[in-house]
């Protein structure tokens, strides 16, 4: 029986959503071997963590340093403010802008701490969310490793051996 133009047509849909539905089971198995071949253990895991923080650790870190050099220019602006009785307003024009580029400055790294304690946070939820998906792999490569030490024991291999998790990113 030869297929009319509108059942040729569901069959091709057909077949490319089981194409693409098997191209995504395929990509989210190659995501998990790079995953599992990059963190073979929880140490390996946790040490790439501890190294990712450390990194937004020292440009906060840094940003607090320029913050601290801005307030004490700033503390030698008002030495100089003092001349003209505190107000910025009697001041030369040269120590207004002076004033004015200190405090933008001091905003500056104030948003720039910010972004980067955001992005601090978001590798955070990030490792964390791998973690998870990590420990479902790992259980299922040691359930596997027993499946195989198993059946090349003679035994049967238990029928209860955990499943990777796919799609769980």
């Amino acid at each position: 029986p030869t297929l009319t133009e509108n059942e040729r047509a569901a069959a091709e849909v057909k077949r490319r959503e089981e194409n693409d539905q098997k191209a995504k089971v395929a990509e989210q198995r190659r995501r998990d071997r790079a995953l599992i071949t990059r963190f073979p253990d929880e140490a390996t895991h946790n040490a790439e963590r501890v190294t990712a923080q450390a990194v937004f650790n020292d440009l906060i870190q840094i940003a607090y340093k320029r913050i601290e050099q801005l307030r004490a220019e700033r503390a030698a602006i008002n030495t100089e403010l003092e001349f003209y009785q505190n107000d910025p307003k009697k001041a030369p024009v040269k120590v207004q802008r002076r004033i004015a580029e200190n405090e933008e400055d001091i905003a500056e790294q104030q948003r720039y701490i910010v972004t980067q304690q955001e992005e601090k946070r978001k590798v955070q939820q990030r490792y964390d969310a791998e973690l998870v998906q990590l420990k479902e792999l790992w259980a299922a490569e040691r359930a596997a490793a027993g499946n195989a030490a198993a059946t090349a024991a003679g035994t049967p291999p238990s029928t209860t051996a955990a499943k990777p998790a796919s799609g769980s990113r």
